[in-house]
């Protein structure tokens, strides 16, 4: 299996329509990441955000994809993530994790119109406590989270 296999698969491609004809590299340049934390709390998410659950294990593998930031079967239990083409921004861990929900949606059979783009709720930071300080005559101050 040394040349690329060539997929029709949905892709989540930042600036594009995501239906797009991705090359996937041999699986011998592939790095399986399903057990990383990240990868687990975003899998975790799209569980949570779906309801659902594909009917085998979700594998999840890192590999330099043609022209995607992710790709995953429709249906199926693959995902592949091209962390190369997250850039800036989009490297933070609500866009890996919008990307990890979006692939799954297509794991389940959900195509683009389902599929979020965007950051779903499950996937934005949650914001930090605000530090409210009292402090007393003495000068002596009291934090607590607001």
């Amino acid at each position: 299996m040394g040349s690329a296999l060539l997929l029709t698969i949905l892709a989540f491609s930042a600036g594009g329509d995501g239906n797009s004809t991705v090359t996937i590299p041999p699986s011998s340049t592939w790095r399986e990441v399903t057990a990383e934390p990240v990868v687990q709390r975003s899998l975790r998410r799209a569980q949570a955000y779906w309801g659902r659950v594909p009917t085998c294990p979700v594998r999840v593998y890192e590999a330099p994809l043609t022209n995607a930031a992710g790709a995953g079967t429709q249906p199926g239990c693959t995902i592949w993530l091209d962390r190369g083409r997250l850039s800036g921004r989009e490297k933070t861990p609500g866009a890996f994790c919008t990307t990890i929900v979006h692939e799954y949606g297509h794991n389940l059979g959900y195509g683009h119109d389902v599929t979020p783009y965007e950051p779903p709720p499950i996937c934005k930071p949650r914001p930090l406590p605000r530090r409210v300080h009292q402090c007393d005559k003495q000068g002596r101050c009291y934090g607590r989270s607001r």
